[in-house]
């Protein structure tokens, strides 16, 4: 896997349907991408065109101006340790960023070098479109091991001077997931050192996915590993990015690499216990499984959230923005059954509206079923409030000692940027308001969800209202919303 440092490796690059025709190339990877540079040309970038001269001259006119995409790129990588086997590799959906270019009478022509970039890069492997499938799947996420809070490894040593590692304190259930796919979680131990009886015990955990049905690496990504880092964010209050990824067709088999930009492999910066909002204990497994299970339902909600969550230094509004929207339809996904009006009562609405505006123009009737197309769903504010009504408990204080107060002002600032009623800049009160109303809505929301993943009311309350960043929050919004915190308090 790639480092911070370009991880540079020579081969020889085919096409699929020409494997006749190897290339000598070196494949670069930095910080989860990649690039290729052939010497020679994989597919030709030039187009032939004859051209007449003022006088009448016929020439051929070369020009490299084709860019293929969406190329599928075989390789064989030289080993980095002098060894005389060589590593597989398929480059998925790659991009001529640099064709074929020399001079030959002036004119562009055929030259030596291509530079071709993939969008993913599966290592250990050749397959034949990147429609391949897949039934497990493993991934390691920054933060990982300090979400988990588990001991370390042990080492055993026997008379023999033959050494065990031993990680005991890693849970070794299985809980289902979805379509008969087992979760659990798995430790790589390794030494770093001069020895093994010396050297430091180095601990790689990994969430590992097994049983899936059949499943491309874009189908993989969708439902295991963007839910994933979405929850370990939700529960971090940090962003959690894969630090790795590999994919495999069974259970018993050599783990493919899988690269792409999303994936860094570099170290973050660590994480305290102190400041999770939940960890792996207060949901186990269970609860990991589970919300793999419902995140088709949530959809892209739980990642907008996580977005706003790991922006630094964003436009308040565009966060405020983005998390209203997200509690809209995280309601929306959550209770799609819930309507303001009967469908027996929106029918002889429309009847009736129908049959008033036949003495009007075509303009007048589009612009009134316009207006009324949505009569049946519920209003914004009836939404806040069950969601309030789901898990305002689960964030004590979160809508202030004046809950209505609350959910008025969150709908006015919504509906202000939405629609753009009000083009001018928010003013120096205003500014607080929309801190206030955004934090809340991202603690509002952090809880909803939370419960889906298994956590209990009771033990998310306790977190949260302990928390070393919702105190403050709440001190904060005291000063910045009085009409709505002065008197808040934080209960549990």
């Amino acid at each position: 896997m790639p480092t911070l440092v370009p991880d540079v490796y020579r081969g020889f690059f085919w096409l699929p349907d020409r494997p006749e025709r190897r290339i000598r190339g070196t494949l670069t990877f930095t910080v989860g991408s990649a690039r290729l540079r052939t010497e020679g040309v994989l597919l030709s970038t030039l187009r032939r065109s004859t051209v007449q001269s003022d006088i009448g001259e016929q020439y051929e006119l070369v020009t490299s101006d084709l860019w293929p995409q969406d190329v599928l790129v075989h390789g064989a990588l030289d080993d980095h340790h002098d060894s005389p086997h060589q590593e597989d590799v398929t480059l998925l959906s790659c991009v001529c960023t640099a064709p074929e270019v020399g001079p030959v009478r002036g004119l562009m022509s055929g030259g030596d070098h291509q530079t071709w970039e993939p969008i993913e890069v599966l290592r250990g492997e050749r397959v034949t479109d990147d429609g391949a499938r897949f039934t497990s799947i493993r991934v390691r996420v920054h933060h990982l091991e300090e979400w988990a809070d588990l001991p370390g490894a042990t080492r055993k040593v026997d008379p023999g001077q033959r050494v065990e590692l031993v990680c005991d304190s890693v849970p070794t259930s299985v809980v289902p997931v979805f379509d008969g796919a087992e979760l659990r979680l798995v430790a790589d131990l390794s030494v770093d050192g001069p020895s093994a009886i010396e050297g430091a015990i180095r601990r790689m955990l990994w969430v590992q996915i097994d049983g899936l049905k059949p499943s491309t690496l874009t189908e993989l990504d969708r439902l295991i590993v963007a839910p994933l880092l979405a929850l370990l964010t939700l529960c971090t209050g940090r962003e959690c990015v894969p630090a790795a990824v590999q994919v495999g067709p069974g259970t018993t088999f050599p783990w493919l690499d899988f690269v792409h930009s999303g994936i860094d492999p570099s170290g973050q910066r660590p994480l305290s216990t102190r400041d999770m909002i939940v960890k792996l204990e207060d949901l186990g497994l269970e609860g990991v499984g589970r919300w793999l299970g419902v995140s088709e339902k949530l959809g892209p909600i739980p990642h907008k959230v996580a977005a706003v969550i790991a922006r630094r230094g964003s436009v308040i509004e565009n966060d405020f923005h983005d998390l209203a929207t997200a509690a809209e339809g995280l309601h929306r996904r959550l209770h799609p059954e819930n309507q303001r009006f009967s469908n027996v009562t929106v029918k002889k609405v429309k009847k009736a509206v129908k049959d008033v505006l036949k003495e009007f123009d075509d303009d007048v009737r589009t612009a009134v079923r316009e207006a009324i197309g949505n009569i049946d769903q519920l209003a914004y504010r009836t939404r806040l409030s069950e969601l309030l009504a789901m898990a305002g408990d689960c964030v004590p204080g979160v809508a202030g000692h004046d809950p209505e107060e609350w959910k008025l002002r969150v709908v006015r600032y919504r509906n202000r940027f939405a629609h753009e009623l009000d083009h001018g800049p928010l003013d120096y009160e205003g500014v607080g308001h929309c801190i206030a109303l955004k934090e809340s809505l991202k603690w509002l929301l952090i809880a909803r969800m939370l419960l889906e993943a298994n956590v209990s009311p009771e033990r998310l309350a306790s977190r949260i209202s302990t928390h070393g960043r919702y105190t403050p929050f709440i001190r904060q919004a005291r000063d910045l919303l009085p009409e709505v915190y002065g008197s808040a308090t934080i209960h549990g």
